[in-house]
């Protein structure tokens, strides 16, 4: 995580903003505005740093998170601690995973705003056959349902397993091929507003940790490091 303040912005990875083919952000262009989609499909996994952080420690995650959230640190350190390394790396994957869904949150209010619609989804099936807690649901493990292409990796797979994917990737193509997700035989997927801030699970939610109380900072400061919205 102490990588992530000097590599990814404060919306986490992004490409090279050039000014001319991209003149900035994602985002920044929704909040502008400025963005070419009418639709928006985005969301995150439930153990968003367990493949992507190193080991961290009590101290490394409180100076991290000072370094990270600067002015607005103390309130979320508070709620992503450690008393040893091992617990430490957890809360850590913890803090990474509900900043992740709030990013998603955000930057779909920011769409809705403009008068468009967006659908939010959090992908929380711990992958198959690996420990749950050091591994779960890690980055882009969501990928191989959507795609159907779990024949390509090694993993004990389930019938729940095809039967996510075979739902997945039905919205996902009905996404692609009219705008919005929902279809014949689909379970509805309501569109995100910032009344319900509906969001759709994918898998079987195991623990909801701290991201409750987290949200409300999260979405604060994302929304510091924004231009003002456009009404």
């Amino acid at each position: 995580m102490a990588h992530i303040g000097r590599k990814f912005g404060a919306y986490g990875l992004q490409p090279v903003i050039d000014g001319w083919v991209l003149p900035r952000g994602t985002p920044e262009a929704i909040a502008a505005g400025q963005q070419n989609g009418t639709e928006l499909l985005l969301g995150s996994v439930a153990n968003e740093g367990t493949q992507l952080l190193p080991p961290s420690t009590p101290e490394a995650l409180h100076t991290m998170i000072k370094q990270w959230f600067g002015t607005q640190a103390e309130p979320i350190a508070a709620l992503y601690t450690g008393t040893d390394p091992e617990t430490a790396t957890v809360a850590e994957d913890q803090l990474l995973s509900d900043y992740t869904a709030a990013m998603a949150r955000v930057a779909a209010g920011l769409f809705v705003r403009q008068g468009h619609p967006a659908w939010v989804y959090s992908f929380n099936r711990a992958a198959p056959g690996s420990d749950p807690v050091k591994v779960g649901a890690f980055h882009c493990a969501e990928l191989v349902y959507v795609f159907g292409t779990q024949h390509t990796v090694d993993r004990p797979w389930e019938a729940i397993d095809r039967q996510l994917s075979d739902v997945m990737s039905s919205y996902w193509v009905r996404f692609a091929a009219t705008g919005n997700p929902n279809g014949p035989d689909l379970p509805e997927w309501p569109a995100y507003d910032e009344q319900s801030r509906h969001v759709k699970d994918f898998g079987s939610r195991v623990s909801v940790g701290p991201g409750l109380k987290a949200a409300p900072l999260f979405e604060a400061y994302l929304s510091t490091r924004l231009p003002p919205v456009k009404q």
